[in-house]
């Protein structure tokens, strides 16, 4: 994989992308649970020893029918899980590889934070995983995000090498890496990732949305009037701006809180009690639980006009947001299926009206002849309401609502038990107080939230279980005009007035309401700012249609509005809207437009983005997207069950199936493979997924107490995994296989406070009022710090050491500058539509950017800065020039052609977006393209490479290897290449696994093919044993073995090495023979049947304190307080040496400048002790010029182009357009009559 430098990109699926995860994760019936967002950043800190946080098996499987997100839990228990099951890794290989090619990366960011301080790749400091870091404009918040994948075999400077393809904690991917440099290993997961949610996924309580299910309005609400493009798709909406600040609606003018920041505790369980508020300016009601414009699922309402002889009967259903449904009148005995909403409204024989949405969570609101409350004026004679008495889902877990006689909501019980009291003001009949009177499994009882309102009964103030005040609101005329999170960032609000409102049109305000308008529309927002400095002047106005009979005969509907808005750097936003509120253009500050077509139905039919491609989407009889086709053509079909509304089939463009099979109460039982592999799926009476049987028939078992918390996984090998909960359902304690222990605890708001880890050894954090960690304290104890913008951004980070990292924001909240810790500066410039254009470097070097009109980069300019001078002339040497590299793309946004300024390359893909052939060209001085070199790629139908092949364009030589895999995507075998002159000789690597995938053998085979009887011959290469963990405990390598001897968290504490024939059973570190055999190395009591030792010791921290080897001795290592090495002691054996006695020791001493590049030591001491002047040479624009003897020269980009050490060598590097090394010469005893002189060249073929 490509190594992953400073300055690379990252970014996020697209929601297509998204989308068709879902679909194939239905398959896996793997929900991934909530995460707790202190207990994110907290592990994100520590997670390293934790090794590869996963996917959580969690109560909560919402997309296969489960309801209410069934459990929450702190984040690090994605970590453990992961690692324990191994599951995350097959599951998502496959879910990825066949979603790859639908939509394509929204880029959020780049790395930057701070990389390897002595390991450079293309003049880029190497990003790790663990201690590397990025800014990431969609998750600004919490900090640091930090790299959580990377190699399990690779390290720099003691992290995991990071690749392109690897992920952050917020869920963003390296985007873009090294073009010559790959990183190998297998990825590994070292820290929690987010759930990677939009606003707009996060926002939407109809988990069918996220399917695509049913037409808009069903799932949308009040927010599906802004964020309904994340519904396009990346490749098409990259770009639109669906939201105002902190956020407006454009279109309606409305303000909206989506409830992810605003909500206030979860109480996990099958169905869990999720109380997150919903605001929305658009909801008059004046009456639900906070307040005039807040909303709760506890809130919905039916009201029922029964028919009479003047009119037919109606009902209209106020959803969980506010939102008003009309539906038709429905007998006693009937129900009535409304498509366009996604809603079955069902009226028993006896009178009782209940509301089912698709995912078969019935609202159930009781009988008309029950205790109602009759709404005045605007509502007409005889209209009634009923409130929320119940909710049920398909499995019988049930929350009950009772009320007073004033219908305001004091209890709320559950099926578990649980019993929730409500305190209500005497004044104004708001809730106060929640408390949790009753638990289930030892939970933790008592305030869970309380509230303060103003003198009007709107909601002021929110505070959590601990009495801290979280959110503070103001109010002007019932809308909000003002809002403050916990970071003490605020947002303010200005409305038009009353005589000039706007909006859509009123519901449920009388005409004597103190909120209704001379014009009978809501009002809308026309300034908004922060205190930050963000800032939004809101004008609207109407469209004259003429495309309004055009629209007509297409079945769409014409756009009728616009809002325009001008932000605090003068930037003009223009978005034009229907009469429904969709949107139908948005106008970019570059004036690029986006263009939406929609059905009368509110179903999104076609996106065309600026460079004009079109991505199209089709529906079926009940709103489901049933096709979507890009702008290549590309038709990806989805067949739904029209019972349960879960996909049947998935049809992808070429041809290949995805398949799901349900049982009686919906939930995916069997899921088949385009190549007929199957995986199966069973589940509890709770519909908690309880074994999951792979398509090699492996079984993996899950086991949930009552609050649908996983308490234990067995693996499919019976490796057994337990987990145990506090009162308030976080992970406390996990006991792995073998015993291990790791605790964990967390405070009452649910931040991680400490982490004891297997070995026995502590961390800690420390957190701001907005749950953001601003200190992590690790086992020794040492302190890191940091600190946050009021927006949440990181601004600083101080180190162990007390060196400090600065960034600083620009007007619009971009980075602008990042200031390392030797206070040099990188600035980066972003256009109008905050895509960064140019990055500026220490040394004088720039990088600009150029974009299409679809914001893809179509260029990208490495200006040089000044060049060093080098010592004597260099053959060839010239001045450094633009570096330029352009990128053609096609109408579905991906990369066909590379072009530099002395290669082209050219790139052809499959229907899915698969890579088939890369090819390289030289460009000719007459302007002709000469091949170079070609690479060609063959899959399966799941996605696996099962060829590739390699041609040398030049001489004409092609090689071939061909890969086979078993069922779960695990490579089995490779064939070679055939020898010279042998054709009919086949052979083979074969591998061999266990479980889910774990390698236990590699082995090479020779089959004669001429002869058909013929056996193949094999020739074991390696033999690898496992512990109850996985983690390779023994490997035979020809006629040796090696034993590994692992600490609790995987640490090698030592390494065996003995001829295979002796007995060699497992051991640990404390084992008397192990201890006998190394202490006695370089002794004469050493026995040479003992073989060759290596022991290791660690700190508290995990650094390498000290080593044997039974041959070369002892070393020992010191390390300043963030990890780099200051000192190695070498201590050799007497036994290795001559008869003198001891040997002395090998000792190495290092120093480093504050931003980590190495200092000659010497020198350092000499300017110290101010025995010498002060140079300008050692370090300079971050690049070592002078370490010890030797000297180092750059051209203007940064790259080495000389080295000389001492008088005796001397060596030139020369580098490619992509500064790829191309040759090294090495002389040595220059000027002499000794002088020798060597060159090694490098080339490069299709694939870098």
């Amino acid at each position: 994989m490509a190594a992953a430098r400073m300055k690379d990109e990252i970014g996020h699926v697209g929601v297509w992308a998204r989308l068709a995860r879902t679909a194939l994760r239905v398959g896996s019936m793997v929900a991934e649970g909530l995460l707790v967002a202190g207990a994110i950043a907290a592990v994100a800190v520590v997670a390293a020893p934790l090794a590869g946080a996963a996917v959580t098996f969690g109560a909560a499987f919402a997309f296969l029918g489960t309801t209410c997100a069934g459990m929450v839990i702190s984040g690090a228990v994605a970590g453990f899980i992961g690692r324990m099951t191994g599951w995350n890794d097959y599951k998502e290989k496959k879910i990825q590889e066949m979603t790859e090619g639908i939509g394509e990366m929204d880029i959020t960011g780049v790395l930057g934070i701070k990389g390897a301080a002595t390991v450079l790749i293309n003049q880029r400091e190497a990003m790790r995983a663990i201690l590397d870091s990025a800014v990431c404009s969609k998750h600004p918040m919490p900090e640091p995000n930090k790299i959580a994948e990377g190699s399990d075999s690779v390290f720099i400077e003691t992290g995991p090498a990071a690749r392109k393809g690897d992920k952050l904690m917020c869920a963003a991917q390296i985007v873009t890496g090294s073009d010559n440099v790959l990183v190998g290993g297998n990825k590994t997961q070292y820290l929690n990732i987010a759930d990677d949610k939009d606003m707009w996924e996060t926002a939407l309580e109809f988990a069918p949305a996220l399917l695509g299910r049913g037409s808009l309005p069903a799932k949308l609400g009040c927010m599906g009037m802004a964020v309904v493009g994340s519904y396009i798709g990346d490749a098409a909406a990259r770009g639109i701006q669906w939201v105002m600040g902190r956020p407006v609606i454009p279109m309606t003018g409305g303000k909206i809180l989506d409830g992810s920041g605003d909500t206030d505790f979860v109480l996990p369980g099958p169905m869990s009690i999720e109380w997150a508020r919903f605001y929305s300016s658009h909801d008059h009601r004046a009456d639900t639980i906070h307040g005039k414009g807040w909303s709760l699922p506890f809130d919905m309402e039916l009201h029922v006009t029964p028919p009479s002889t003047a009119a037919p009967g109606s009902l209209t259903f106020v959803s969980r947001q506010g939102r008003r449904v009309n539906l038709p009148w429905v007998e006693p005995g009937n129900a009535f299926f409304n498509t366009a909403e996604g809603y079955v409204v069902n009226c028993t024989p006896g009178g009782a009206y209940e509301v089912v949405d698709l995912d078969h969570i019935r609202y159930q609101f009781g009988p008309v002849h029950g205790p109602v409350h009759t709404i005045d004026g605007a509502g007409g004679a005889g209209m009634q309401m009923l409130r929320l008495q119940r909710i049920q889902d398909r499995f019988n877990h049930w929350i009950r609502l009772r009320r007073d006689a004033l219908q305001r909501l004091v209890r709320m019980t559950d099926h578990l038990g649980r019993i929730i009291e409500f305190k209500l003001h005497e004044a104004s009949g708001r809730v106060t107080h929640i408390g949790l009177l009753q638990g289930v499994l030892g939970e933790r009882t008592g305030l869970l939230a309380s509230y303060e309102y103003d003198a009007s009964g709107q909601l002021v103030k929110v505070l959590d279980r601990t009495g801290r005040v979280i959110r503070q609101f103001a109010y002007t005329d019932g809308l909000m005009t003002w809002q403050v999170d916990a970071a003490g960032l605020e947002s303010s609000y200005v409305w038009e007035s009353t005589e000039q409102a706007g909006g859509p049109i009123l519901e449920g305000v009388t005409p004597t309401s103190p909120w209704t308008t001379l014009t009978g529309r809501d009002r809308r927002v026309v300034r908004h700012w922060t205190s930050d400095g963000e800032t939004y002047d809101i004008r609207y106005g109407r469209l004259d249609s003429a495309d309004a009979a055009k629209a007509a005969e297409a079945n769409t509907l014409p756009p009728c509005g616009i809002t325009v808005s001008v932000d605090q750097l003068g930037r003009r936003q223009e978005w034009q809207w229907d009469e429904l509120y969709n949107l139908t253009r948005y106008t970019n500050p570059l004036d690029q437009s986006w263009d939406l077509r929609w059905s009368p139905a509110r179903e999104l039919l076609e996106c065309i983005p600026p460079g004009g491609q079109s991505l199209r989407f089709e529906y079926d009889d009940n709103g489901m997207r049933t096709a979507e086709i890009d702008a290549l053509g590309r038709r990806t079909r989805t067949l739904w069950d029209t019972n349960w509304f879960e996909p049947l089939a998935v049809t992808l463009p070429d041809g290949t199936i995805w398949r799901y099979e349900y049982n009686p109460r919906g939930l995916c039982t069997v899921a088949h493979a385009p190549d007929g592999t199957t995986t199966e799926y069973a589940y509890d009476g709770n519909g908690l997924l309880l074994q999951i049987r792979d398509s090699k028939g492996g079984v993996k078992k899950l086991r949930h107490d009552l609050r649908g918390l996983l308490v234990e996984y067995v693996d499919c090998s019976g490796q057994r995994t337990q987990y145990h909960y506090d009162g308030a359902g976080h992970l406390q304690r996990v006991v792995d296989a073998l015993g291990h222990t790791t605790s964990l605890g967390h405070g009452p708001t649910g931040e991680l406070l400490t982490l004891t880890l297997a070995d026995g050894t502590t961390q800690s954090w420390r957190y701001d009022a907005a749950g953001r960690p601003m200190a992590h304290t690790d086992a020794q104890p040492r302190t890191r710090h940091w600190s946050y913008t009021q927006r949440g951004q990181l601004q600083t980070q101080i180190d162990e050491e007390q060196r400090g990292v600065t960034l600083t924001y620009d007007a619009a909240h971009r980075l602008s500058t990042l200031v390392n810790e030797n206070g040099q500066h990188y600035g980066f410039t972003y256009d109008a539509a905050d895509r960064m254009v140019e990055e500026t470097r220490v040394g004088g070097q720039r990088v600009t950017v150029e974009y299409d009109a679809n914001g893809w980069p179509v260029a990208v300019n490495h200006h040089p800065g000044a060049d060093d001078l080098p010592a004597g002339a260099l053959p060839g040497f010239q001045p450094t020039c633009v570096l330029r590299t352009e990128l053609l793309r096609d109408a579905a946004g991906r990369l066909v052609e590379k072009r530099t300024a002395r290669h082209h390359y050219l790139y052809s893909y499959d229907s899915l977006d698969q890579l088939t052939q890369a090819k390289k060209l030289a460009l000719q001085e007459d302007g002709g393209l000469k091949p170079l070199h070609t690479s060609k790629f063959v899959y399966d139908t799941v996605g696996n490479l099962v060829e590739e092949t390699s041609t040398d364009e030049v001489t004409g030589q092609s090689h071939t290897l061909q890969h086979s895999h078993d069922a779960l995507g695990n490579r089995t075998q490779t064939l070679l290449p055939a020898l010279a002159g042998r054709p009919h000789i086949e052979r083979a690597l074969n591998y061999l696994h266990y479980g889910s995938g774990h390698l236990h053998q590699i082995n090479y085979s020779q089959r004669d093919t001429q002869s058909p009887d013929s056996l193949a011959v094999h020739q074991l290469i390696s033999d690898i044993e496992r512990d109850a963990l996985h983690r390779e405990v023994h490997r035979t390598q020809g006629q040796v073995q090696t034993r590994y001897a692992l600490d609790p968290l995987g640490r090698r504490l030592g390494a065996w090495s003995q001829s295979a024939d002796q007995h060699a059973p497992p051991f640990r570190a404390s084992d008397a023979p192990w201890q006998r055999a190394v202490l006695s190395a370089g002794t004469a009591e050493q026995n040479p049947l003992d073989g060759l030792m290596k022991a290791y010791a660690y700190d508290k921290v995990g650094e390498l304190r000290q080593s044997r080897h039974s041959l070369r001795g002892d070393t020992g290592h010191r390390y300043d307080a963030t990890g780099r090495i200051e000192r190695t002691v070498r201590q050799p054996f007497t036994s290795t040496t001559t008869r003198q006695g001891q040997p002395a020791a090998n000792s190495e001493t290092f120093q480093y400048d504050r931003a980590g590049n190495i200092l000659d030591n010497q020198s350092q001491t000499e300017l110290a002790n101010r025995t010498q002047h002060l140079q300008a040479g050692y370090v300079r624009d971050n690049l070592v010029r002078v370490y010890e003897d030797k000297r180092y020269f750059y051209d203007g980009h940064g790259r080495l182009i000389q080295k000389l050490s001492g008088k005796h060598t001397a060596q030139t590097f020369e580098w490619d357009e992509e500064s790829r090394l191309t040759a090294v010469t090495t002389t040595r005893r220059p000027g002499t009559e000794h002088e020798t002189t060597q060159t090694t060249r490098f080339d490069y073929d299709a694939m870098g």
